[in-house]
């Protein structure tokens, strides 16, 4: 079915084709099972099958590939064996020639890709300059914006991931999480801007607010090239390689409790398992570490002794 001026104009063998506005499916020789709606929509397909293209010069470029749906204005334009794709958006998978199994949604989205396959893209400008990056997901409003040649990359948030380049395996979940890497792998970041100012720095992970970025004075920015770090509560800063931070510093310090949700120290230490008393530095003397216990520095090294509540349970004589 052709209706419009130019429309498979060219056709021979193909078969089961709808071609609906001026020179769609113009080039079509021998394809087969493709529509095509719109100006010029799959203009130079030729032999390329079940195909779908919507929109002006949607899937314009397409020769042999097959199997690929581009709805929008210039869709897949420049689409030329690459099969399997989806691009749903204005200009979404633009540059496309050969990259397979990708999906665009929204507008701009996955843009710049030519070779790169298995790319998710959702939202305004995600994965906009990749090329040849695979494996990739981005979701929220330019994620992995700059994005080239890296791969196996999650991005979930506005601008999350958005000066990667060459990084691969990071994960980030929140606006501009990890917003600044550029060749850093195997970073984790959760929250806003966690990890915000990492550049090349691996194997690093970030939970919650600002996290291994900035306090809450606007100040001691962490460092960009860090490796093997864990920073984990808003605020917290980590300024060395191979260190783990629970909470900020200064007024945005934490107690951290064991056992307890009411820590009266830097670290508390409580066990619902201990019966009333005190700890003791005799064995056997019948004290014992009692509910409620903070654990201080002073009793580091003291030998305790607990007693349990159960009789079928030997009490316990150690160090702390």
């Amino acid at each position: 079915l052709a209706a419009g001026n130019g429309a498979l104009m060219n056709n021979t063998t193909g078969n089961y084709n709808v071609a609906l506005g001026f020179e769609t499916l113009k080039q079509n020789s021998t394809g087969y099972n493709n529509f095509a709606l719109g100006y010029q929509s799959l203009y130079n397909n030729t032999t390329g099958y079940s195909n779908i293209a919507f929109g002006n010069r949607a899937l314009f470029n397409n020769q042999t590939g097959y199997d690929n749906i581009g709805i929008g204005v210039n869709a897949l334009f420049s689409n030329n064996d690459g099969y399997f794709n989806t691009a749903v958006g204005r200009e979404t998978l633009q540059a496309n020639t050969s990259g397979i199994q990708n999906t665009a949604i929204g507008n701009q989205a996955l843009f710049s890709n030519t070779l790169g396959d298995n790319n998710t893209a959702i939202g305004d400008q995600a994965l906009y300059t990749n090329t040849e990056g695979v494996n990739n997901s981005a979701n929220g409003r330019q994620s992995l914006f700059s994005n080239t040649l890296g791969s196996r990359n999650s991005a979930f948030g506005a601008q999350a991931l958005y000066n990667n380049t060459e990084g691969d395996w990071n994960t980030a979940t929140g606006y501009r999480s990890l917003g600044d890497n550029n060749l850093g792998s195997y970073n984790s970041a959760f929250g806003y801007r966690a990890l915000g100012s990492n550049i090349d720095g691996s194997y690093n992970t970030a939970i919650g607010y600002l996290a291994n970025y900035e306090n809450s004075l606007g100040s001691f920015w962490a460092l960009e090239s860090l490796s093997n770090t864990t920073a984990v509560g808003s605020f917290a800063q980590v300024f060395q390689s191979n260190t783990l931070a629970l909470g900020g510093q200064g007024v945005d310090a934490v107690k951290v409790g064991i056992g307890t949700g009411l820590p009266l120290n830097q670290l508390s230490v409580e066990s619902f398992r201990y019966a009333t008393g005190t700890v003791d530095v005799t064995s056997g003397s019948g004290s014992v570490a009692g509910t409620g216990t903070t654990f201080t520095a002073d009793m580091v090294g003291n030998l305790i002794y607990i007693e349990s509540q159960d009789s079928t349970v030997t009490p316990y004589v150690g160090t702390i």
